[in-house]
């Protein structure tokens, strides 16, 4: 006598219990069949091995080392990402610290532990840490998306990571919003956004603060060095200058002190450096590699040498060079006229 068959569309359970499922089937005499991730089984044809192979490619034994093989690479590759995430802890909180404001440091900290712990084992804190620091140095908006394009995100991961930002960056809450009306991401909820911006408004007041309360102190520091240092600016330069020019200088040293005396600096490693004969070029590589200076500086520290060096109106020439104007090159003139006759002097014994 035929037996038709029946069909079970959609067995709930491990191949194990499908299995078992046919073969008691069998064993009544029934003629049943399952798909079983999307492969058909049959009660008539069943066989551990069988199913084994028509579903995962092995047999049985086959199937349970190489999946005891995945478990076991599984869990180490776990286990190392969680220690390499444990490692970069501190290299995670120092790169924020630098983007963040301070009041905000003690809930990074709490974000970074947290997020080393979880499923991606900080791979979302990096890729935020990337996008932060893109908006650290003030990039484009289409750069960070281009940035955030390129770390190829899914919804739950894009949440996590932008998240993040908004939170923490200190214009994470604008560059959120913007990226959610180009479509790049999903909108994040207004009022939470507004929150942060109100609080970060409040900081920002705080760090300009700072900022402002740390420069004042810093230009009284060097002004208390700089006065410090007169009397020994003084001696230093009237070795190197004519005796006709010190109490110019002694004027200068004094008022330039009062700013910090950078300038004062600078012009007598200049003047040591052309007193000592050497080619010009010499001095002029301190100048302009070393020193650095430029535009209003440069102008400054050239004429303030001429005026005082014995070689001054030659470094003047070769500093300046085209830039030096018909009134410069007479001032230059008439100094290299005042130096003859103050070398005169010296040669005569006179001093004024």
């Amino acid at each position: 006598m035929y037996i038709s068959e029946q069909h079970i569309e959609n067995f709930f359970g491990t191949l194990d219990e499908a299995i078992d499922f046919l073969e008691k089937a069998k064993n009544a005499g029934l003629r049943l069949s399952l798909t079983y991730c999307d492969v058909e089984l049959h009660s008539d044809t069943i066989s551990v091995d069988g199913a084994y192979k028509a579903v995962t490619g092995m047999e049985k034994d086959e199937y349970i080392k190489a999946h005891q093989e995945w478990l076991e690479n599984y869990k180490r590759e776990r286990a190392e990402k969680k220690q390499q995430a444990q490692e970069k802890i501190p290299g995670w909180i120092e790169k924020g610290n630098q983007m963040i404001y301070p009041e905000k440091k003690e809930e990074w900290e709490k974000c970074v532990r947290a997020r080393a712990d979880d499923l991606y084992y900080g791979e979302d804190l990096e890729d935020a840490l990337e996008i932060m620091w893109e908006i650290h140095c003030f990039a484009d908006i289409e750069d960070i998306e281009r940035v955030f394009a390129k770390q190829d995100h899914s919804g739950i991961s894009a949440n996590k990571v932008m998240s993040i930002v908004a939170n923490f960056s200190k214009l994470g809450p604008q560059v959120v919003r913007s990226m959610a009306k180009d479509g790049v991401i999903d909108s994040f909820d207004e009022e939470d956004l507004k929150k942060i911006e109100e609080q970060n408004k409040v900081y920002k007041e705080n760090e300009d603060k700072a900022w402002h309360d740390r420069s004042e102190e810093e230009e009284r520091r060097k002004k208390a060095e700089a006065l410090a240092k007169v009397p020994e600016w003084i001696e230093e330069g009237n070795k190197l200058i004519y005796p006709e020019r010190q109490e110019e200088w002694k004027n200068f040293v004094e008022g330039n002190a009062q700013s910090g005396g950078l300038m004062v600096h600078d012009v007598l490693q200049l003047m040591k450096s052309l007193d000592q004969g050497g080619d010009i070029s010499e001095t002029l590589n301190i100048f302009r590699n070393e020193q650095g200076h430029s535009g209003v500086s440069e102008s400054w520290c050239t004429s303030i040498v001429a005026r005082f060096s014995k070689r001054g109106p030659e470094f003047a020439r070769a500093a300046r060079g085209g830039w030096l104007g018909e009134e410069d090159l007479k001032q230059l003139d008439e100094l290299e006229k005042q130096n003859a006759e103050f070398e005169a002097n010296l040669g005569s014994g006179k001093s004024y």
